[in-house]
């Protein structure tokens, strides 16, 4: 049994290695960008990382908030375990990619998909979040200081857990982007 944990540490260990050099030769080409303008908020997705201290309903919440009342919100989130998907929410695990970051055939297809916003929602550097966040296509990407600057368009300088804050700027960016693009 120990031997067994031991080589699924390696593994992750690994992968995680892997994926930290492959982000960082990516990271230096450009972002994948949307085809279209950021004009109404109809397809989310949140990448979130299930070890911060927030209430996923609450973000959730939040988010649902923030996009029109017919947008199309799906939540990625992230543990090192597999666990099963809990109420919206699609559970994300480095299983979910093979040794060298190649998605699983309905990861694939969550990353080629266009999205109006991608929010990062994770306070420190996660291989896993960061390697498909660089996949996923949106005109406006937001994240947190604390993660990787190139892997957003907008950066809020909040601790991860600050949710009213975050959204509260969030809100306000949106209003000033979405009244420049009119």
């Amino acid at each position: 049994m120990g031997t067994y944990i031991f080589g699924m540490f390696i593994k992750q260990w690994f992968q995680e290695w892997l994926l930290r050099r492959k982000i960082k030769r990516l990271i230096k080409s450009p972002i994948n960008v949307a085809s279209h303008r950021l004009n109404q908020v109809k397809r989310v997705i949140v990448l979130f990382d299930s070890t911060l201290s927030i209430d996923p309903l609450l973000l959730k919440q939040k988010v649902e908030a923030l996009a029109d009342q017919d947008a199309k919100i799906t939540f990625l989130t992230f543990n090192k375990k597999k666990m099963d998907h809990q109420n919206a929410f699609i559970a994300l695990s480095p299983k979910d990619l093979s040794l060298t970051g190649s998605f699983k055939p309905w990861l694939d297809e969550l990353c080629k998909a266009e999205y109006d916003l991608v929010l990062h929602f994770f306070g420190s550097k996660k291989p896993v979040l960061e390697w498909i966040g660089l996949h996923l296509k949106a005109p406006l990407r937001v994240g947190f200081k604390s993660v990787s600057y190139e892997l957003n368009n907008l950066i809020l300088d909040f601790p991860s857990e600050g949710l009213d804050g975050f959204f509260e700027s969030l809100t306000k960016y949106m209003q000033i982007i979405n009244q420049s693009s009119s």
